[in-house]
C-alpha cells in the first residue's frame, strides 16, 4: 500500500478548496463512495451466492 506525499495532499486540498474538516470529510466521502458501494455489493454477492440482478442463480 502506498502513501500520499504531503505535497500531493496539499495539492488536493488546494484544488478542492478545502478549508475546514467538514469540507475534507465531504470531499473524502464523495471520492470513496463508488469504491465503498462496489465493495458492499461484492460482499453481499459472496454471502448470498449470486450477483445483484442475477435471478437465474438465485436459490432463495
Amino acid at each position: 500500500m502506498s502513501t500520499l506525499s504531503k505535497d500531493l495532499i496539499r495539492q488536493i486540498i488546494a484544488d478542492g478548496a478545502l478549508s475546514n474538516p467538514k469540507d475534507i470529510g465531504e470531499y473524502l466521502k464523495e471520492m470513496f463512495k463508488d469504491v465503498i458501494q462496489e465493495m458492499l455489493e461484492q460482499e453481499l454477492a459472496l454471502e448470498l451466492g449470486y450477483q445483484k440482478g442475477d435471478s437465474r442463480n438465485k436459490t432463495t
